[in-house]
């Protein structure tokens, strides 16, 4: 049995299950229409990168592909050691990581981990005897 899960109602901070030190990783909130954004080496005392909610899965497709839109509220550059600064057009702040953090964001990415909206199977059921409707 397939049930969709609200991710937007997760408001807590939260990271890959990628990360493997978590001090040190990209770390979202949904919170209502938007999403932050901060790095765990902070401590939660430094800044904080929002987007509009709408927006969160064309930046998780960017990160996905590799590649950054101009136009995107949240946009990302990679460094030359594998790693990424985020920022935002008009927002002073930026949040760099190390190429490992940013690798454990990717691949949580990847993996479906940070979608407002994910698909869950029901561990108990059996997918080769649902019926669709």
């Amino acid at each position: 049995m397939t049930h969709m899960v609200d991710c937007r109602a997760r408001t807590e901070w939260f990271t890959s299950s990628r990360t493997t030190n978590a001090e040190a990783c990209v770390e979202v909130r949904f919170d209502g229409d938007d999403v932050h954004v901060r790095d765990t080496k902070d401590n939660g005392r430094g800044p904080i990168l929002s987007v509009p909610a709408i927006d969160w899965p064309s930046f998780l497709i960017d990160v996905r592909d590799d590649r950054t839109n101009a136009s995107a509220p949240l946009l990302f550059e990679r460094t030359s050691d594998g790693g990424a600064r985020l920022f935002s057009i008009g927002h002073p702040a930026v949040l760099t990581y190390t190429a490992k953090e940013w690798i454990a964001f990717v691949e949580g990415v990847r993996d479906g981990e940070f979608d407002p909206a994910i698909a869950l199977t029901a561990p108990d059921s059996d997918p080769s005897t649902s019926t669709s409707r």
